[in-house]
């Protein structure tokens, strides 16, 4: 299965130190060229070890006009990892809703930070996703009520 990655997710991930969950589960990652650029500004949290561990994954979609389209309502990353995921049948790994939301409307598979966790759960590569959750909590990443407790809910872990 192929996924694009957007930086919110990447970020937050890296952050917990999970990382590697994304190689553990999906054999062909992409990071679009804007994804890496907004990475690599104001040398943003662990954006060294994003670049290093994610520039050779670097594509760019073919379809710029959607990309430039898509940014009236959304950011530079989401609008080409959007476009990316539509070009190679792939699911988009997006946290922001925005972006979730217009995916949803083309069809395109989406996953969050929280479905990678919950994913890797699944396989046995995570012990407890109420840690990880709780990691990205005092990370400041937002996560409400609801979402915690169905993640929990979900993981087997309530």
């Amino acid at each position: 299965m192929k996924l694009v990655v957007d930086a919110s997710p990447l970020i937050a991930l890296a952050g917990i130190g999970r990382l590697e969950l994304l190689r553990a589960l999906f054999p062909e990652i992409m990071v679009p060229d804007a994804v890496l650029l907004e990475i690599s500004k104001d040398d943003k949290p662990y954006s060294r070890e994003l670049l290093r561990r994610f520039r050779k994954d670097k594509m760019s979609a073919t379809n710029r006009v959607a990309v430039d389209f898509l940014q009236n309502d959304l950011g530079y990353g989401e609008s080409e990892a959007i476009v990316l995921a539509i070009e190679h049948q792939a699911v988009l790994l997006v946290d922001d809703l925005k972006a979730r939301r217009f995916a949803q409307s083309e069809n395109i598979s989406i996953l969050g930070t929280i479905g990678v966790l919950l994913q890797g759960k699944k396989t046995g590569r995570i012990v407890s996703v109420r840690d990880d959750l709780d990691q990205l909590m005092s990370n400041d990443i937002r996560i409400g009520n609801d979402l915690y407790r169905h993640a929990l809910s979900v993981a087997g872990e309530i």
